[in-house]
Formats: C-alpha cells, sequence, structure tokens
C-alpha cells in the first residue's frame, strides 16, 4: 500500500472534513467511569482470585476515585457495615505508654478497613465499539486488582504505586449492557514503602480515577520523548499494538507550545513494526529546568491511509541531568541538588490527595525558601504530585518500595518518564547492600537505561553494607580501614552502574551534627569517585506545637497526638510552658541547621542532599517535627525566606566552620570566607564587604575586599576576615554580616557571636575544695574550704558539714550533681520522633544570666557549657521546680530537668550549676563570675524553692561524686552504634 503523504493529505479540502469528525472521535476517546459504583464487601481472601459476589450482594455504593475509608459514610449507613473488618493493631496515640526515656515509639495506623472490596458499574457499549479496542485504564489502586466484564476474568494486577489497563473487548457484549466488576484487596500484607505506613496503613480502595480508552482495534500503547546529551537531537518512540500490516500506518507527530497554540514541529514517519523511533532536531525547543519550567505537547495521531484510528499524547520538557565526574549538570550547566525528603504524610487529608494544586502550592512554598528537587522516600508520587512538579518546575527523585520486582519497577518507569521533573530513580532506602543485592540492582539500573535513557540511577539512599553499618557483619569480608571503615569491592561493583551516591556522612550532618567536620567528609569521601547527595540530612526535632490541634480536629488523622501530650504536660505541671517550649525550640533547631546546611555546602565532594524534613512528617513516631517548614507548610518562629536562602540558595557565602563562637576582648580573630556558587553565571567584578554588628545596630569593626571572576559550579574561599575582637565594657551578642555585591549577584549570610571581656568578681578571695581549686586559681585567691567559716564556699559535692554550714545562714555554690539524679548533657538537639534527647532550653530572669547575652534560651554561646555536661532531674524529686536554666526534653516522654538552679535551705542558700566550665572558654568564665558575683551580693537574692537540710541530705551519697556519662564515653556509644546515633544517656538516681 502506498505510504501516506502528510504534506498532499494537508492540501487536500476533503482532509479538513475528515480531520473534523477525527477530532470528535479523538475527543471522545477517553470515557471516564469516576463517580458512584455498587459496592460490597468480604473481609477475607480465600482463594489467588477471588469468587464474584452474586448480584443482590452489591448493597452498599462508593465513589471512585477514594479510598474507603473516605467512603465511610456511605458504607456504614449500607448493609454491609456488619461485616466490616478494621485493622485491629490500630490505637490511639498515647505517650504516656512509654515506660522508659529511650523506647521507641510507633505511630500505629488508624483503623481502616481490611478486606476485599468489589466495585460494579454497568456500562453500554454502543456497536460502533464492536471494530474499537476498549481498554480498561485504572490510575491507581491498592494494593491487588482483578477484574471480570460480563463474568469473564480479565486480568490480574499487584501494586499500588502506578495506573495500569486491561484491553475488554474479549469479553464485551456489544450494543448492550455490560457489568465490569472490579475487586480490590488491601490483604496481601506487603508493607513496603511509605506509601502503605503511618496513619494511612495499607488503606484499600481505587484512589484515582478509572476510564475507558476506545481506539481503533490498532492503537499505540505508549509513547516517550527524550532529548541526547547535548540537547541537539530528540529521541521519539512510540508502541503500537493490534495490527498485522504496520507498514500501511503513519503516525503523524507534533510538538505545541501551549501558551500561543502554535506548532514548534510537526511531521510524520511510517513504522517498520509495532516499535517506531526517529529522530528529530530541537532547533527552536526552549530548554526545561527547575528556574524556567517551559513545558510542550506533544501529540501524535495513527493513521492508516485517510482514517485516523488513534492519537495520544503527553507533555516534554527539553532537559537533560547528566553526571561528569563527581559533577551534575542539567541542560550542560552545573546544578547543585538542594532537596527534601517525603515521607508521603499528609495530616488533612492523610491519603495522597489528588488535586494538583495542592501540590502545585506545596511545591511552590519549598521553592520559595531555596529548595529544587524532592526525593519521595519509598514511594511514587500520583500524577498529580509530578504534573504539578512538571508545571513549578523541581526536580524529583522516585524511589521504589522494598520488594518491588522487575514488572513493577518497569512500570514505574513507563509513568514517571514521560515527566521531564523526574531525573533521578532510586534502588530503596538503608537495605544491606550485600553482593547479591548489589547484582539485583545492577539489573534495574540496566532496566532503567533500557526504559528511561535520560534518567540517572542512584542504587540507594545511604549504602549500608558497604560505607557503614548497624553489624560490623553487615560490610562483609572485604573491607579495608582506609581513609575510613568501608567495603572497597562493593563500592566498585556499584560504580559499574550507577550514577549518582545517596550517601550517608556517618551521621555528621544528621545524628551526631554538633560534631559536623566538612574536612573529615572531604578525607573519606574521595574514595565515591560519583556526585554524592548527602543522605536525610538534619533530623533534629523540635518540640510540639498545641496551637496545631484545631486544625486537625475534623481530620481523619485526628487530634489524639495533641490530647496526649497536653495530658502528659499537664500531669508534670509545665502545661503552661508548651508555647514557650515551641518556640525556643524552633529557634534552636535553626540554629543547627544552620549549621548541617553550611557544612555540606563546605564538603568539596557533595552535590546535594535531601533534608530531612522539608516539612514537618508527624505520622512517624507520634509526632516527626524535623521540617523547615511545619506540617501545613509554613514557616516556623525564627525563620524568614531570607535568611532560609542565605543557606539553601543557589549561591552561599561561608566561613570555614569553626564551631567556636565565644570571643575575648582583645583576641585575634580570622577566618577564610568561602564561596559556594551554583547559580547559571560567572561572578562578574565581586566585592565582599563585612561587619561586626551589635544588637544596637552600631558597627564595631568592618572590612571589604575584592575577589577574582568566579565561573558556576564551584566551592572556592574568595578572601578572609580578620579583626582583633574589640573591647568592650560587658559582654555583648554581635552579628558578623557578610555581603557580596557583583555585577550579577547580590547574596549575603551572618553568623552570630558573643564577646565576653574579663569579669571583674565582687569576691577576692573564696573558699573552695581541692578538685575545684585549679579552676579557680586563676581569678581568686583560693582559701582551703574551711580556713574562714564565714566564707562562701564553693564545692564539687556535699557532705553534711556542707549542708549544716548552709542551714545556718551560709552560701554554697554546687558545681556539679553531687549525687542528685541526673541526666548527661550536651549541645545536641534531640532526633526526630524520638522519645529520648532534648528539644529546647529556657533562660528564666535572673540575676546570674541576666548578664550575659541571651534571647531566653540557649543558643551557640552554650555550646561548649553543655558539651560533656549534666543536668539534676526533678522528676523524683520533692522539690519545687524552678530553674533558672531550663532544658527540655521531648514532649513523648517529659523529664523536668535543669543544670543552673538555687535553693533556700534554713536560713542559707544552695546555687548549683552542673554546667561544664571550661578554662579556654570565655563564656565559661563570665558565667562562672556572675554566678560568684551573685552569691556574693545576698541583695540581689531571688526566691527560691524551700528544703530542709534533712530533705536535702536525702539526695546525695556524701563523699560519692555522681557519675555521668563523658564526652569519651558519648563518642564511644556513638561509633558502637554507628548509624542509628542513638548516644545512650541515662537518669540515674543514686542515694535514694
Amino acid at each position: 500500500m502506498r505510504k501516506t503523504n502528510y504534506l498532499k493529505v494537508l492540501s487536500n479540502p476533503l482532509f479538513y472534513l475528515i480531520l473534523f469528525f477525527s477530532n470528535c472521535i479523538f475527543a471522545q476517546n477517553i470515557i471516564s467511569l469516576n463517580g458512584v459504583w455498587d459496592f460490597t464487601y468480604k473481609p477475607v481472601l480465600t482463594d489467588s482470585i477471588p469468587d464474584l459476589p452474586l448480584t443482590d450482594e452489591f448493597m452498599a455504593h462508593v465513589t471512585v476515585p477514594a479510598y474507603w475509608d473516605d467512603c465511610r459514610e456511605l458504607i456504614e449507613n449500607s448493609e454491609i457495615a456488619k461485616k466490616l473488618h478494621r485493622y485491629e493493631g490500630a490505637s490511639p496515640v498515647d505517650f504516656s505508654t512509654i515506660e522508659k526515656e529511650r523506647q521507641g515509639y510507633r505511630t500505629k495506623p488508624l483503623p481502616y478497613i481490611q478486606g476485599v472490596g468489589y466495585y460494579r458499574k454497568s456500562i453500554r457499549f454502543p456497536s460502533k465499539w464492536k471494530n474499537k479496542s476498549v481498554l480498561l485504564q485504572i490510575g491507581g489502586a491498592s494494593q491487588e486488582v482483578w477484574i471480570w466484564l460480563n463474568g469473564k476474568f480479565i486480568g490480574y494486577h499487584f501494586g499500588h504505586s502506578t495506573k495500569f489497563e486491561f484491553p475488554l473487548n474479549d469479553a464485551a457484549i456489544f450494543n448492550s449492557e455490560n457489568e465490569l466488576v472490579v475487586a480490590v484487596s488491601n490483604l496481601s500484607g506487603y508493607d513496603g514503602g511509605f506509601m502503605l505506613s503511618g496513619y494511612k496503613g495499607r488503606s484499600g480502595g481505587i484512589y484515582r480515577d478509572v476510564e475507558l480508552r476506545i481506539t481503533g482495534l490498532t492503537h499505540f500503547d505508549n509513547c516517550f520523548l527524550y532529548p541526547d546529551e547535548n540537547l541537539e537531537t530528540l529521541n521519539w518512540t512510540a508502541n503500537i499494538s493490534g495490527s498485522d500490516d504496520y507498514k500501511s500506518l503513519a503516525v503523524n507527530w507534533r510538538l505545541i507550545d501551549p501558551l500561543t497554540g502554535n506548532i514548534v514541529k510537526e511531521g510524520e514517519v511510517n513504522p517498520e513494526d509495532s516499535f517506531v523511533k526517529w529522530k528529530t532536531d530541537a532547533v527552536g525547543i526552549k530548554h526545561w529546568s527547575d528556574r524556567v519550567p517551559k513545558l510542550y505537547n506533544v501529540e501524535l495521531k495513527l493513521f492508516r491511509g485517510n482514517e485516523p484510528i488513534d492519537s495520544i499524547s503527553s507533555v516534554f520538557g527539553l532537559r537533560r541531568l547528566v553526571r561528569k565526574g563527581i559533577d551534575l549538570y542539567l541542560n550542560g550547566e552545573p546544578i547543585y541538588l538542594r532537596g527534601v525528603t517525603d515521607h508521603c504524610y499528609f495530616p488533612q487529608t492523610c491519603t495522597p490527595p489528588v488535586d494538583k494544586n495542592y501540590y502545585v502550592d506545596m511545591i511552590k512554598r519549598l521553592k520559595e525558601v531555596g529548595f529544587n528537587w524532592i526525593r519521595f522516600h519509598t514511594w511514587i508520587p500520583n500524577e498529580e504530585y509530578m504534573q504539578a512538579a512538571d508545571e513549578t518546575g523541581i526536580l524529583l527523585m522516585v524511589e521504589a518500595p522494598g520488594g518491588y520486582g522487575e514488572k513493577e519497577w518497569i512500570e514505574i518507569f513507563e509513568t514517571c518518564r514521560v515527566h521531564p521533573s523526574v531525573v533521578l530513580y532510586s534502588g530503596g532506602n538503608e537495605l544491606l547492600l550485600d553482593e547479591q543485592k548489589i547484582k539485583w540492582l545492577s539489573g534495574i539500573a540496566g532496566l532503567q537505561k533500557d526504559y528511561v535513557p535520560d534518567g540517572l540511577f542512584n542504587p540507594q539512599e545511604a549504602l549500608r553494607g558497604v560505607e557503614y553499618y548497624w553489624r560490623l557483619s553487615d560490610l562483609g569480608n572485604d573491607t579495608t580501614h582506609k581513609p575510613f571503615i568501608h567495603n572497597p569491592e562493593r563500592l566498585k561493583s556499584l560504580q559499574e552502574f550507577s550514577d549518582v551516591f545517596g550517601q550517608y556522612g556517618w551521621g555528621h550532618l544528621s545524628y551526631f551534627a554538633e560534631r559536623g567536620d566538612s574536612k573529615m567528609l572531604d578525607e573519606r569521601m574521595v574514595v565515591y569517585e560519583r556526585p554524592c547527595l548527602s543522605h536525610e540530612v538534619g533530623i533534629k526535632g523540635n518540640y510540639i506545637n498545641l496551637d496545631h490541634e484545631s486544625r486537625m480536629q475534623y481530620t481523619r488523622v485526628g487530634t489524639e497526638r495533641f490530647k496526649s501530650a497536653r495530658n502528659l504536660l499537664e500531669q508534670n505541671g509545665l502545661i503552661e510552658n508548651a508555647s514557650l517550649y515551641y518556640n525556643n525550640s524552633c529557634r534552636w533547631l535553626s540554629v543547627l541547621r544552620k549549621q548541617i546546611l553550611e557544612n555540606v555546602r563546605r564538603s568539596k565532594y557533595y552535590r546535594g542532599y535531601d533534608f530531612l524534613g522539608g516539612h514537618d512528617h508527624n505520622h512517624i513516631g507520634g509526632g516527626y517535627e524535623a521540617g523547615v517548614l511545619n506540617e501545613f507548610f509554613e514557616l516556623k518562629p525564627g525563620d524568614s525566606v531570607d535568611d532560609l536562602l542565605k543557606i539553601n540558595g543557589e549561591t552561599v557565602l561561608l566561613l570555614d566552620g569553626n564551631k567556636k563562637h565565644n570571643l575575648k576582648t582583645g583576641e585575634e580573630f580570622s577566618s577564610p570566607v568561602l564561596l559556594s556558587h551554583w547559580g547559571n553565571k560567572t561572578v562578574k567584578n565581586g566585592r565582599v564587604e563585612w561587619m561586626l554588628i551589635m544588637d544596637n545596630n552600631s558597627v564595631l569593626t568592618r572590612g571589604a575586599f575584592k575577589i577574582n571572576d568566579m565561573p558556576a559550579g564551584k566551592l572556592e574561599e574568595i578572601g578572609r576576615i580578620e579583626f582583633t575582637v574589640p573591647v568592650i565594657d560587658k559582654a555583648e551578642k554581635v552579628n558578623l554580616f557578610v555581603r557580596l555585591n557583583s555585577d550579577n549577584y547580590a547574596v549575603s549570610n551572618d553568623w552570630d557571636y558573643w564577646i565576653f571581656p574579663d569579669e571583674k568578681p565582687i569576691m577576692k578571695t573564696v573558699c573552695a575544695d581541692d578538685s575545684l581549686s585549679a579552676m579557680l586559681a586563676g581569678k581568686f585567691r583560693v582559701n582551703h574550704l574551711y580556713d574562714n567559716p564565714n566564707d562562701i564556699k564553693i564545692v564539687s559535692k556535699l557532705d553534711t558539714g556542707i549542708i549544716g554550714f548552709i542551714e545556718n545562714g551560709g552560701t554554697t555554690v554546687l558545681l556539679g550533681n553531687s549525687g542528685f539524679p541526673t541526666h548527661s548533657l550536651q549541645y545536641n538537639m534531640g532526633l526526630a520522633g524520638r522519645t529520648h534527647g532534648n528539644l529546647a532550653t529556657v533562660i528564666n530572669n535572673h540575676p546570674v544570666t541576666n548578664s550575659i547575652p541571651n534571647d531566653g534560651w540557649c543558643s551557640s554561646q552554650f555550646r561548649e557549657l553543655f558539651t560533656g555536661a549534666s543536668t539534676i532531674v526533678f522528676n523524683d524529686l520533692d522539690i519545687p521546680f524552678k530553674p533558672i536554666i531550663e532544658v527540655v526534653s521531648s514532649y513523648k516522654f517529659i523529664i523536668r530537668q535543669s543544670c543552673l538552679f538555687e535553693l533556700s535551705v534554713g536560713k542559707g542558700r544552695l546555687i548549683i550549676c552542673t554546667l561544664n566550665f571550661k578554662n579556654d572558654d570565655p563564656a565559661s568564665d563570665y558565667l562562672l563570675g556572675s554566678i560568684l558575683n551573685y552569691a556574693g551580693n545576698r541583695l540581689l537574692y531571688k526566691s527560691a524553692p524551700v528544703i530542709s537540710g534533712e530533705e536535702l541530705s536525702r539526695y546525695f551519697v556524701a563523699g560519692d561524686d555522681q557519675e555521668v556519662n563523658s564526652a569519651e564515653e558519648i563518642d564511644k556509644d556513638a561509633r558502637n552504634e554507628n548509624k542509628r546515633g542513638n548516644i545512650r544517656e541515662q537518669i540515674k538516681h543514686r542515694g535514694k
């Protein structure tokens, strides 16, 4: 048969009449089956293929698309309500069940409906469909699906992540009503990935559109368009089914600009077989990127002669993410992936919404604070999510749930590859990468290159068994200790098929962020030889915001976690502090987030990170408040868009990472200034200006320097800031503000420091015990503890003599815990979701702390004072809790604790401080001087809880120091627990 000449067809007037009718056909080839369906239900699955229900068993209705639990009113008001079986492991969030601090707490799913749901709909198949292909398309169902038409079994599908379709022709009765039955089961027991966890559990149902696609018997199965690495050539592919004479067919194609309606490119190809492929140039097509998400419509029409028989359409964005060495390039320009981890948590809908606008708004908020990619933690986003990403311009990495086979992987590839936003595919999360698993992933990587040639492959997020371990045996036998303990043979195998690595960072950017060291990271990461995307940086958690309870009142998720937290706070007499704890917690989180992200940006081997999280994911552990934004995608207290962009933007100014934030007047300050530049232009004619600014906006000192032109995709030292710390009369908080101005960039960053002058103590002579004499000798004349019975005494432990001295009107400063129940203390915020760890601090109004610059909580000026220190725990003390400095535990397991407080004992005063005073820390000297000045001036004394000497004696063991975890012990625990990062802290009760 003669091939169709596309240009001659266009010149024939009859073509336009044909085109009119063909467009009508094309416009009507998708028939929605959404709406109300007949429904029935069985609680169990008795065979691999369930039995069809009888007609009179369909006694309920449900809507499609919707999960069963979103149709509860319809189901529960029907006659099948009494048959319903719900998940039996459900229980309300109740933190009072936590018996010990380090007990894990797992959010249990809500009592979702379990069983097999049967959907029935009557569909009339007109006679004109007899010579057509009728395809049933289901956009998504969880988890297993069986389909019948007119009682004939059509097929089975397993998987909850992607759309699927089945042909109905063989069972259809034309010019008649046809009974379609779809059975959906969530009883498989498969629970891989976050789509099937948290509050929603394995919620069942048809959760996306159901449609009939009517085509010719010969029809398109799919089409795919992708560019080569140079973005100069477009590779087109289409799969055609249902023909034995492909050469009689013609595929007309065109690329349309949706904004103007103009046809950008068009043409015709003639198939040789069912798989059609051709190439065109990309001239005149604009690039798609996270900055400018330019989209085009792709339209393919299938003709036999002049007869149109099918069409298919999709969107296209001209983009290509490629790896070169350890760098990533998007459309030929270097890119740094600043990402978030998405755990499939939707507080107000529980299950993923099917409203594209919801995702558009969400992505816009993430982009507003600097993020440009999303990692989906073991789940595949729905079509609406990916469409929103295409349109708003954010890059995506999809990640298969554990246990998925090749069939499910192929469905993922075919579903996601038509979305320009999807550029990365991950093999899973934190599974053990032994030789067998690596071989499996190699096969999946090969499939990915076959199905998605323009995608990149990440074998797994965090390479357990290669770069770290939960048990040492995880690493196998072929290990080396240089430059760190790892398995080089497994790493080499991964390098053969991997484009990027989701690299763990040994917890220095998450679990142990307080000790993060970019220089150490660089020394170790030289072995990877691939772009590294730092895995789940952050993971620090803030306090619960009880104000959100009202916003969750009428949702499926509900308010149980808020009620439980509120009850615990009330039982501990702390409910009035809840708002303060939340606000101070968010501010502490902001400080640590800045440190973490700047550490990532200082490392020369990272090319991105996924921050955990972009927003709070509170379906984990009864609350997982790790987000930059809260669960409603709102900024948290103390954060602003400008401040977040300073650390999360394309181009970021950095200092050298020295954690010392306490400065002494007269000392020399010196720090390199680095620029992490991932914009799309060279920095031209740059000048850096810096200022040291006090809280009243007065400038203590300033400077400036010019920098060389700097191309994009670089991390370089651009200059140095040096000054002598100014002499001031009292301790001050200052801000080091640095700004880069150039012909084409203006970026800034700033860091808080605290300047301390020499504290001039009121007392010249003190009486101290031997263990404290060396620490005090530099500032005071130190006498033996009992040389002068009337002097203030400074002790490291209590005994009956000291208690008697206090009872008789003396003042004693206890620098230690002396047998009180204690808790170890570090300047390390608790991990999100855990029941242990500290989430906030509070500095109350007091003469001691008023002399030290603070905003009502302990920022970095307390870093050294906290490190290796302890708190005293009041939970079992019969002493009123009135701390000067309070350390706030998790709201899930409340520990009332303080590192600085005072007591009235008899006629005297006892001031207790458990912080770690260090001779080389200016804040330590200043705080100690403030404590002693207060102790020596009775006119300043504040009211304090009253306790008798007899009661006080119960809380210590004479002559026996309380042991707390030292910094060395904590480091040892951290190394032993490796990835898990659970630094063991225990509350010790002694002398009880």
